[in-house]
C-alpha cells in the first residue's frame, strides 16, 4: 500500500455531528476549542501510550527546552 500523493482533509459535517456545532479541525486539534468526546477516549489512550501528550507538557518543561536550545547556539 502506498500513501504517496494522498492528502488529509477535514470532514466538517462529521465534526458538526460529533461536537454539535461548527468547529474547524484546527480549533479541535491545535486550540482545544472543544473537549474530546467520550468516543475518542480509547484512541487518545493508545496515542498517549506511544507519544507525549501536548497537554502533559508543563510551562516549566517548555521554558527549560527553550533555555537549553539558547545555550547550544
Amino acid at each position: 500500500m502506498s500513501l504517496e500523493g494522498l492528502t488529509l482533509r477535514p470532514d466538517n459535517n462529521a465534526n458538526k455531528k460529533v461536537y454539535g456545532k461548527n468547529v474547524s479541525a484546527r480549533s479541535i486539534v491545535l486550540e482545544n476549542a472543544v473537549p474530546a468526546p467520550a468516543s475518542a477516549e480509547p484512541l487518545i489512550a493508545v496515542l498517549n501510550q506511544y507519544g507525549e501528550s501536548p497537554t502533559a507538557k508543563s510551562a516549566s518543561d517548555t521554558n527549560q527546552r527553550v533555555a537549553d536550545n539558547k545555550t547550544k547556539t
